[in-house]
């Protein structure tokens, strides 16, 4: 039995995001299908209605989902926190931005069967 809940981890910090990102966000991370994954949203110092609208969203998700609220530290200290907190082999960091996690986590998978044949 593995140590690891999941393959992946996605790692998200947010600081105030309008939710249209975020929405485009977790709908390109519903579309994973070849992995075992979750993600984890990283709040750091967002402003309170604001964290309460993330964690009416976070509930009504259909993946695994989880969201930690911390002080404002910075992007990089989210991140760091989201690596502490998760579980898994593989880490992803994103970028609201960056709205194609189905290709990146298929590719992932792809290179990891790769891998396991070689060795």
């Amino acid at each position: 039995m593995s140590k690891f809940q999941y393959d992946l981890s996605i790692i998200i910090p947010i600081y105030n995001t309008e939710f249209e990102f975020l929405e485009k966000c977790l709908e390109s991370i519903r579309d994973i299908y070849l992995l075992q994954f979750e993600a984890i949203l990283v709040d750091h110092g967002s402003q309170s209605d604001y964290s309460a609208a993330l964690k009416e969203l976070v509930s009504s998700e259909t993946f695994p989902l989880r969201l930690i609220v911390k002080e404002n530290g910075g992007q990089n200290s989210a991140r760091e926190l989201g690596l502490h907190v998760s579980r898994v082999r593989y880490l992803l960091f994103l970028d609201l931005n960056i709205t194609s996690i189905p290709f990146c986590s298929n590719v992932l998978l792809i290179s990891q069967l790769t891998l396991r044949l070689r060795y």
